[in-house]
Order: C-alpha cells, then structure tokens, then sequence
C-alpha cells in the first residue's frame, strides 16, 4: 500500500508550503 511513500511526502509539501502562503498574506494584510 506504501509503495510510492514519496508522493504522500510530496502532496504534504505543496500543501504545507501554499498554507504557510496563505498565512503569510494573510497576516501581511491584516498587519498592514
């Protein structure tokens, strides 16, 4: 089931990376 272990890890970057993203613009805008 865990052949490809890489791609999850994959899918949780791109996740984690546009939500700290959308935190950062949003507390840019709300700083601001």
């Amino acid at each position: 089931m865990a052949q490809k272990p890489w791609r999850d890890w994959a899918y949780l970057a791109i996740i984690s990376t546009q939500l700290f993203g959308m935190l950062g613009t949003l507390q840019e805008s709300a700083l601001t």
